[in-house]
Order: C-alpha cells, then structure tokens, then sequence
C-alpha cells in the first residue's frame, strides 16, 4: 500500500489550521459576550447609583429628625450593596455626598457624582460633558408670577 505523504500532510495542516482559526473565533466572540455581560453590569450599577443619589435627595434634610426608620434603613442596605462594586472614586464621592456637613467636609455637587458614574462606563467616550450640562426640571412647567 501507497501512502501519498504529500495528501497526507496537506490534509492534516488543513485541519489544524481549521481548528486553530475555529479556536480564535471562539475565543474572540467570548470575550465579546464578557465585554457586553461587563457594560450591562456597568449600567445596572450605574442606574443603582443614580437610584440611590434621587432616594437621597428624599431623605429629610439635615438636622431633621427621620420619620420614616424604614426608609433610611431601606436606603442604608442598598447603599451597602454597592460598595463592593463600585470604584473607588465614585465610593468616595458618594461617602462625601451621604456624609454630615462639618468643618472641613465639601460636598460634592449630586452633579458631579453622576458624571463620575458617566466616565466610568463610558471611559474615553464620556466626552468633556460636565455637571453644569445637567438640566434640573424642579420648577419646569410652573407658572411665573407676572409682574
């Protein structure tokens, strides 16, 4: 019996060059499904965030004494929730908007917090959008007293 080592090898270099290309676009597409898995777990996280800043913006100001217990623990277990998944900046940030005013202790604008969720999401394509580019709609459609 003949064995044509040429057809032979021609044969086996296709089907490992197949393989090989088979194995990269497997591996290709399932870094694809992380990265898209890892932007909706950033925009979950994001719209937490967002949730738990307009809860803030809820809770009695400061000095007022709490109604409602429930509503701050409510909002105390949520807030724990995130910490261990939101960076470090945007931690921060939030600490400082959710602490006591004191000596010392600058607030930041609830603005600024958000656009901070904004570039960690959006990375390099979160532009130069800032704080003051927000829009408030509190007093949006109410009647202006004429003169």
């Amino acid at each position: 019996m003949h064995i044509d080592l040429n057809s032979l090898f021609s044969g086996l270099t296709g089907v490992v060059v197949g393989a090989f290309i088979t194995y990269k676009l497997q591996h290709r597409l399932e870094l694809f499904k992380h990265e898209i898995a890892l932007l909706g777990k950033r925009r979950e996280l994001s719209a937490q965030v967002v949730d738990l800043i307009n809860r803030y913006k809820e809770l009695p100001p400061e000095g007022k004494e709490v109604s409602d217990e429930q509503q701050l623990r409510s909002f105390e277990q949520d807030y724990y929730k995130l910490i261990p998944w939101i960076p470090t900046d945007i931690l921060k940030a939030l600490n400082l908007l959710f602490s006591k005013s004191g000596l010392g202790v600058a607030k930041p604008d609830v603005k600024d917090v958000i656009i901070s969720v904004r570039k960690v999401i959006l990375k390099n394509d979160a532009g130069d959008f800032k704080g003051d580019d927000i829009i408030h709609f509190v007093g949006f459609g109410k009647k202006t007293k004429s003169k």
